[in-house]
Parts: C-alpha cells; structure tokens; sequence
C-alpha cells in the first residue's frame, strides 16, 4: 500500500536570492569562414525569484523572461532544498493539480521559445511512493515529452523543432525545480 502523505516535511527555508534568468551564449560549432556562427543561448526560469506563498494568477509574466505563469491561483512558489540528478535546488513551484489539455492558459508554465532547441524540466511527484508526470505541450495542445517522476525527483531534456510557445503542465500534483529552455534563435530544424 502506498503512503499517501502529500504534505511535503517543514524545513527551515533557503533565502540566498539570484537574478531571474540566466542567460549564456555560445557558438555551438566553429563556422568556416563563409558562415555566421550559429550561436545558443540558454534561459532559466529562476524560482528562487519568484514571490513566496502567493498563488499565481492567470498569464503572470517573469519579467524580462521568456517565462510566464498561468497558475490559475493553483501554482505557488516555495522554498525547499532538494538534490535532484546530483544538482542542489532551494525553491520549487507547487503546481497544485491538473493542466486541462484544451485550455493551456490554465495552471502551465509558457516557454515562448525564440527558435527550435531543447526544454529541460526538473521536477518530483507531489506524493510519496507515487509516479507522476510534467508534460510539455505545444500550441495545439499535443505532447512533445513528459518527465516522469517519485518524490525523489527526475530531470529530462525534451527537444522543440521552431519558435514558438511550449507549455509545461501536470496531471497531478508535482514540485518544479527547474525549468531551462536552450534554443537557437530562428531556428527551425524538425529533427531537433
């Protein structure tokens, strides 16, 4: 029988703040003298910036991101330390619930990512003993790729093939310890 306890242990909070997003270029491949450099930049949605405790509303933009949070007041931000595939996380969102897959501006996180790339999603089960998901969709609705997930936590990669908006969502209650976007600008390139 599985145990069933969805509140997650207390723990004295981590304050150490850091800037929103992190942006680093770089030159993917060494160009020939006739080619412009194709140059990818990686973007991540700093967590530990985001309002503590407050629920997030509907189309909450991160300034100066490529992030925004549709938290159908269900998504909250929350200060947790956690080690997930040997990296330390001290914040999470809470996703509080299911994405309804026909409305995508409902309890997401919206990537509007700038040209074909890669979305890496970091992310732990909101129960114990329990396997859940965090998908990414595209516009339309369909699933590009799934992480799934105990309460230990997993992280995978999920690739995109063109600019566009991506969204994250769940089916049951998860913790979101990252979420990075890495992408080339204009870039379309259907086998990503």
């Amino acid at each position: 029988t599985p145990v069933t306890s969805e509140t997650p242990s207390s723990e004295t909070p981590v304050t150490s703040e850091t800037p929103v997003t992190s942006e680093t270029p770089s030159t993917s491949e060494t160009p020939s003298s006739s080619e412009t450099p194709v140059v990818e930049t990686s973007v991540s949605l700093d967590i530990s910036a985001l309002p503590l405790g407050s629920a997030f509303a509907n189309n909450t933009a991160v300034e100066g991101t490529i992030f925004t949070i549709n938290g159908d007041t269900k998504y909250t931000a929350e200060a947790k330390t956690m080690t997930i595939c040997e990296t330390q996380y001290t914040h999470r969102i809470k996703s509080g619930g299911t994405t309804g897959s026909a409305n995508m501006a409902k309890r997401t996180i919206k990537i509007a990512m700038p040209g074909a790339g890669k979305i890496k999603i970091v992310a732990a089960s909101g129960k114990t003993n329990f396997v859940r998901g965090a998908y990414l969709f595209d516009a339309n609705s369909t699933e590009l790729g799934r992480v799934e997930a105990t309460e230990t936590g997993a992280s995978k990669e999920i690739s995109v093939p063109q600019a566009g908006d991506y969204y994250i969502g769940t089916v049951e209650s998860m913790y979101i310890y990252e979420v990075t976007a890495t992408y080339t600008p204009g870039l379309v390139d259907d086998a990503y």
